[in-house]
């Protein structure tokens, strides 16, 4: 039946609003062309669209010209027990017509028996046909790991030295639900129907999409494409057969090209550039196991497209997957190395995995690409200069620099449109960061996202969406399966040659994305500039979700750097550290920082199990470093270690056998003099010792050790209990804590001033959701959802010794306990909160606020090697979208000659507005893990009161002290005695903080790093314990020497604000 062309129209509309209204699909147009839905209305004389339907059914059914089903297949159940490990669970089945598949993971196994006469050509191609819907795997082939099924991807080459063999078949295949075969057999694809298919689709498509779209300017091109496809199929003869059919099909195609070729759409049209890609979610709504898997689906599917397709470029990302290959499909591996070097394979990153690039440190940056670099390079002779982070949630304000240190120029990301009220301005920029260093950058607006499909419509739309078209014309576009791989098929790269000078559309172009930002980058001087730090609106919530993770990372992270300080010291007396160890474990640690794992994104088992397992390897790997370097003590001596770079005052607790105190006994220093500190039980015969150190040297040790004298007696605070309420007086500070456990009153003795303006330590509870994206997404609006909540709460002084006052507070509300230390000390201005949380709520915000008695314009903020300024009055929409922002280990609000920061050890999500800091503590989501954040949580932070700005308090190392006690390990005598109270190096300018120590990674020497703090510039000089027999500045990859000013044991050198400086040195 013919529709009339206007009740067409307004079908199709009507269906167009709908797709659009309930987000079912993006494009009508795509299930018509592809699902074979009904097409819509054709404008001007049109072409009768029951016609277009029936062609393009037609030629599909002529695309297979012959099938074979496959004989004596037989499946059985398994279980995936680990990375590329199966344990078979049920008895091998017979396959059948009948046969359904069962939900889970499946081995098929038979044998693949090749005709004699194989056909391998332009007209027709052989192919292993593997169609079982809905489910995903990867085909092995006479023991070769050969490529992937999945829905998109059902044929399999065959090689033409496969001919007349009988081949062992696996196949093995998972889904979430039981599944029926479609089909396992040779087919035989007509390629000459098969290319015109494309080519008509293409044409068809476009031709719709200006009907859909209707620019007047395009009128001509879409008469002129409606008359290319009309005297394309005026002589087709689709129920031909053979030679007839053939050449019938090669008379429309030659037509169609020929009449395409003649119409002119000008000059103006610019350029998209098609990235082969795939993203690999390394764990997300799966396990890391099931990324392990999406490996071996994923990357023979590339291989044999590029075995098909020369033209075929693929750009991969994430070292750690390419490790994954390496480890598990050898042979995979292999064949990636060998497309490497002719260029078709590209390895793009240069980071071991898509970081979270938030939350982590600068160090943890610089180890990202430091590992991927290295890790490139040893494998293919080759580095990316191309940081590729499509889906990460937001990026640190002094990443341009670590990048540009590290040799990668360009930056490619496409979050940033996630946003929730303001449209990121630029789709290309040059970002620079708080340095100074810039990198190029770009974030196309692509439908699709970073998943692209190399349509029509998607291509209009990338031109259309480019917000700097017509100055910068050339638009990167991504394209392939992504999220859990899959990567682009062969329909997507017969679309995509058929679109490279398409009438009416931007060029294209098959392209690598290096050779795109060498493009931009001849335009940089005309690019614009933004500053400081990329910002999500959406995903404010990844600051805290699952805060167990992002304690036990900021702990892994100082550990390591801990124990690599360690280790040179020891290797300088002689020892041997392990250092693969340490290797090993930094590995893990960088792989849970994947932007979906460490924001707190991913399902249950992901943190039950993967994580739980990899942060247990992580302590104990670093466990086995360090007591190997230890081993050897034994004479009750406890050397007290200062990581840092700077002296410092420590108060340490070690525990170690009761027995080992004798009568009368106390805690000595290496002189013989008693020190201040507390000896209590720990339990199972050991005592816990608390004492305070003074004078600890900079990257150095103090010995101590039990033997008879008299022991230090005194009390730190004088102590008023009154009305509920205890107030502690100290050298430094006068504090009350009110009945709630809040600091109604901190007095700063020193200052003569009130630091607060109202109590702090004031603990709230807000409704959060719940919501689609419940791990992810936090909004302004739990502002306005306060709890009401009617705290239990007992307090008690529990201590009160020569060096330190504890205040022990306990409130309870229903699913809910906070049991929480607060600590003052005789000797620092410092007001610690302990604080343990059993946290059962759901769907709720838990944060602390610090009401200062300060006004500032702006609040500082502890980022990746600097310090961030935001405005505490939110003037724009901008700055009112940044209710949650990312503070490392402080936030600061100061006036000229006086502020307030707030320290902690493991939270990221902070706010300042007016004059009150606050931090989120805990959120109760339950998507995608229903059980995030249950449990048990440890947390700690403090309010340092202080005279002069954040910069003249020196804040930056009041916050490396809170993260990094001083730790406390067994020594022998010997070493103890030459080592105490001498450090391995100092650094004579307080701007300066020495954040890394360790050998290089190739052996050749030590590597120190170090970085500007407070946004100065000047020299500075590091003195170390021995005399330097080489230096020179390095790269952040320990790559590219230059000369450095060394004389004895001084290393001279200049810095600007925030700059990063790092030198490899040998003794």
């Amino acid at each position: 039946m013919n529709v009339p062309l206007r009740q067409a129209e307004n079908i199709l509309r009507r269906v167009l609003q709908f797709s659009e209204q309930t987000g079912i699909i993006n494009t009508v147009w795509k299930v018509a062309a592809k699902h074979k839905s009904i097409y819509g209305a054709m404008e001007d004389k049109a072409m009768d669209n029951q016609m277009i339907f029936g062609i393009q059914k037609a030629l599909r059914s002529k695309i297979r010209a012959a099938f074979i089903p496959a004989q004596a297949l037989s499946y059985s159940e398994a279980e995936h027990v680990g990375e590329n490990r199966y344990e078979l669970t049920g008895d091998w089945q017979t396959v059948t017509d009948s046969t359904a598949l069962p939900q889970g993971t499946v081995f098929l196994k038979g044998t693949l028996c090749v005709p004699e006469d194989i056909v391998i050509n332009d007209e027709y191609t052989d192919y292993l046909c593997v169609d079982i819907p809905n489910r995903e795997g990867h085909v092995v082939i006479d023991g070769e790991h050969y490529q992937g099924h999945d829905n998109n991807r059902t044929r399999i080459p065959l090689r033409s030295e496969w001919a007349g063999k009988s081949l062992p078949l696996e196949i093995l295949s998972y889904g979430k639900s039981r599944g029926f075969i479609n089909g396992i057999g040779i087919e035989r694809v007509d390629r000459i129907v098969e290319n015109y298919y494309y080519s008509y689709m293409v044409a068809v498509e476009f031709y719709m999409l200006e009907n859909k779209t209707r620019q007047s300017e395009n009128t001509h091109i879409r008469v002129r494409v409606n008359s290319a496809i009309e005297a394309s199929i005026k002589d087709l003869d689709v129920d031909a057969e053979g030679e007839a059919l053939h050449a019938s099909v090669k008379r429309a195609a030659e037509t169609l090209k020929a009449r395409l070729s003649e119409i002119d759409d000008g000059d103006v049209r610019g350029w998209v550039d098609f990235i082969g890609h795939t993203h690999i979610d390394v764990a997300w709504l799966w396990q890391l196991k099931d990324t392990v898997r999406k490996c071996g689906h994923t990357f023979p599917n590339m291989l044999r497209l590029m075995d098909e397709f020369p033209d075929f470029t693929f750009s991969c990302s994430q070292l750690q997957l390419m490790d994954y290959t390496k480890r598990y499909y050898p042979e995979v591996f292999e064949q990636i190395k060998e497309r490497v070097k002719e260029g078709r394979w590209e390895i793009v990153g240069p980071m071991w995995v898509e970081s979270d690039c938030n939350v982590v440190s600068g160090e943890s940056l610089v180890r990202q690409v430091l590992y991927g670099v290295r890790f490139s390079e040893q494998e293919f002779g080759t580095r990316s200069k191309v940081a590729w982070l499509p889906d990460t949630f937001g990026f640190q304000p002094n990443m341009p620099q670590i990048l540009k240190k590290s040799g990668t120029d360009f930056f490619y990301t496409y979050k940033l449109h996630w946003q929730h009220q303001n449209r990121f301005p630029y789709g290309m920029f040059r970002w620079q960061g708080l340095d100074g260093s810039e990198v190029v950058s770009s974030i196309a607006f692509n439908p699709g996202c970073y998943n692209g499909d190399p349509t029509p419509e998607q291509v209009r739309e990338a031109k259309d969406r480019n917000l700097q078209n017509g100055v910068f014309d050339d638009v990167i576009f991504p394209y392939g399966h992504g999220d859990g791989g899959g990567g682009p098929t062969r329909e997507m790269i017969e679309y995509a040659r058929r679109l490279e000078d398409f009438p009416g559309l931007p060029r294209t172009r098959m392209e690598r994305a290096d050779t795109y930002f060498e493009r931009l980058n001849e335009k940089r001087d005309e690019l614009p500039v933004w500053f400081g730090e990329l910002y999500i609106e959406t995903h404010r919530g990844t600051l805290t979700t699952q805060g167990k993770m992002k304690r036990a990372n900021r702990m892994a992270e100082i550990m390591y750097q801990n124990a690599e300080k360690l280790g040179v010291c020891a290797e300088l007396l002689g020892a041997e550290p392990d250092w693969a160890l340490l290797n090993e474990g930094w590995k893990t640690i960088l792989l849970l920082q994947f932007h979906d794992i460490l924001p707190g994104s991913s399902i249950h088992s992901v943190y039950a199990e993967d994580c739980a397992a990899g942060y247990e390897k992580i302590f104990a790997l670093v466990k086995a470093f360090t007591e190997k370097l230890t081993a050897s003590a034994g004479e009750g001596v406890f050397a007290a270690c200062n990581f840092l770079s700077w002296t410092r005052d420590a108060v340490c607790e070690f525990t170690c056998p009761a027995a080992a105190i004798g009568a009368g006994e106390t805690l000595v220093d290496a002189d013989g003099n008693a020190v201040p500190c507390s000896v209590s039980e720990a339990g199972n015969g050991m005592a816990r010792v608390v004492f305070e150190a003074k004078a600890l040297p900079p990257l150095g040790m103090k010995a101590y050790s039990f033997a008879k004298a008299t022991p230090v007696k005194g009390v730190c605070a004088a102590v008023t209990e009154k009305d509920g309420e205890i107030t502690l007086e100290t050298a430094q500070n006068i504090v009350t804590v009110d009945a709630l456990g809040r600091l109604s009153r901190l007095y700063d003795k020193r200052a003569g001033r009130e630091a607060l303006s109202a109590p702090a330590n004031d603990i709230r509870l807000f409704r959060d959701g719940p919501q689609g994206e419940d791990a992810w997404n936090i909004y302004d609006l739990y502002k306005k959802r306060p709890v009401d909540c009617e705290w239990d709460v007992k307090l008690a002084l529990t201590e009160n010794s020569a060096f330190r006052a504890v205040v022990h507070v306990e409130k309870r509300i229903e699913k809910c306990v906070v049991s929480q230390d607060i600590v003052v000390y005789q000797d620092s201005p410092v007001v610690d909160f302990k604080t343990k949380i059993d946290w059962q709520v759901r769907h709720t915000v838990m944060r602390v606020y610090f009401p200062a008695n300060v006004k500032s314009q702006t609040a500082a903020y502890e980022v990746g090697f600097g310090t961030f300024l935001r405005p505490t009055i939110a003037n724009t929409p901008y700055d009112q979208s940044k209710f949650e922002v990312c503070a490392h280990k402080f936030a600061d609000l100061s006036e000229g000659d006086y502020g307030v920061s707030v320290i902690n050890d493991c939270k990221y999500a902070h706010d300042c507005v007016d004059n009150t800091l606050g931090i989120t503590l805990l959120r109760g989501t339950t998507h995608p893990d229903t059980m995030a954040d249950l449990g048990e949580h440890e947390i700690n932070y403090a309010i340092y009161p202080h005279t002069g700005d954040w910069r003249a308090a020196q804040t930056a190392r009041k916050g490396h002290e809170f993260n990094n006690a001083a730790t406390v390990l067994p020594a022998p005598a010997a070493a103890a005695q030459k080592l105490g109270g001498k450090g391995l190096l100092s650094v004579d300018n307080e701007n300066i903080i020495v954040d890394t120590v360790k050998r290089a990674e190739d052996g050749n020497g030590y590597i120190v790093r170090a970085y500007e703090c407070n946004g100065n510039r000047g020299t500075a000089a590091l003195t170390f314990a021995r005399a330097l027999k080489a230096a020179a500045e390095v790269d952040l990859v320990e790559e590219s020497p230059t000369a450095a000013d060394f004389a004895g044991d001084t290393l001279r050198f200049a810095f600007t604000p925030y700059e990063i400086k790092t030198f490899r040195i040998q003794f």
